[in-house]
């Protein structure tokens, strides 16, 4: 598992807040997109617009995730090179 090498109290302050956004932040966006995605049109194109909008979204959010997890490795590689954590 990749991370960034951090001490006992860090850890224990942040997963509190990873948790809420990574559980109901994620399932409050998805909610959101899909609600946008659906207004004023018929079934067929309801499902239309998901499909193609869903997948340009969905690619969009990984990419994002994508340069998050590029710079999470170089910085993992680094502290672990320098033998330091972050406070």
């Amino acid at each position: 598992m990749m991370h960034i090498p951090t001490s006992n109290d860090a850890k224990f302050k942040i997963k509190g807040i990873t948790d809420t956004v990574g559980s109901r932040g994620s399932k409050a966006a998805g909610s959101a997109i899909n609600n946008s995605l659906n207004v004023g049109a018929k079934q067929a194109f309801k499902v239309a617009n998901l499909m193609a909008l869903g997948i340009m979204i969905g690619l969009g959010f990984i990419a994002i995730w994508l340069i998050a997890a590029i710079y999470v490795g170089n910085k993992n590689a680094e502290l672990i090179r320098d033998n330091k954590i972050i406070e």
